[in-house]
């Protein structure tokens, strides 16, 4: 009875393994190690592979940085590989600029924007890559793109903007005028009180009047470029 009942159970053993189906599990974008598999015929995992019957299990498992997964899944004479893509949680994104009053714009490929106030964090960000541009009053805008990773990641990303100002030597004879920043309404900005000197004014075209008492007041125009200088 004995060996009747070992030969049976090794002839049980010997059809298990001859009439199970080897299938791979593969995982992307990265390989998981740990796959949980429940279904009918005991299923096991020998090497790479799962020994399977026939019929429908159910596949669970984890990866860091992605949605934990749970799927259905038939097994049929066919079968020889079940391939799944992992889908990534999201990650955040800190920008951090010392400009004042500066707005940050975030853009995905998709065109959609979000717009913070600097330091602006931005939660809830698949991975890819992102149009970033910062703005501030008195600076020159700044433009890149960023790749965020995602994965539950936290990102940090700091800015030094340029200040949107250049710099022209002045002078006059005779010496001692008063330079001032013409303003289209009226309002002139005192830049130098008495030339000759450096004044800082924004980027661009720029009128700048010279006013001295006893002379006629002269205007000029200069072409301006920012974080540049030059001599009038």
């Amino acid at each position: 009875i004995v060996v009747g009942t070992g030969l049976a159970l090794l002839l049980g053993v010997a059809l298990w393994f001859t009439t199970s189906i080897p299938v791979r599990v593969e995982t992307a974008p990265v390989m998981v190690e740990e796959i949980e598999v429940l279904g009918p015929g005991f299923p096991l995992k020998v090497g790479e592979r799962f020994l399977m019957r026939r019929g429908v299990y159910q596949l669970a498992f984890e990866a860091p940085g992605y949605r934990p997964f749970r799927k259905r899944v038939e097994i049929t004479s066919d079968t020889s590989v079940l391939l799944f893509d992992l889908e990534p949680l999201p990650g955040s994104l800190d920008v951090v600029t010392d400009a004042p009053d500066a707005t940050v714009t975030l853009q995905n490929a998709a065109g959609e924007q979000v717009v913070g106030a600097a330091p602006a964090r931005f939660d809830g960000l698949l991975p890819g890559n992102y149009a970033l541009q910062v703005n501030a009053p008195g600076f020159v805008p700044w433009e890149d793109s960023i790749a965020v990773v995602g994965l539950e990641q936290a990102q940090r990303l700091d800015v030094d903007l340029m200040e949107d100002i250049g710099w022209v030597e002045v002078a006059t004879t005779p010496a001692g005028a008063s330079v001032y920043l013409v303003d289209p309404d009226g309002d002139n900005e005192l830049l130098s009180g008495a030339t000759p000197g450096v004044i800082r004014i924004p980027s661009g075209k720029q009128t700048v009047l010279y006013q001295l008492d006893g002379y006629k007041p002269a205007e000029r125009s200069y072409q301006v470029a920012a974080n540049a200088g030059g001599v009038a």
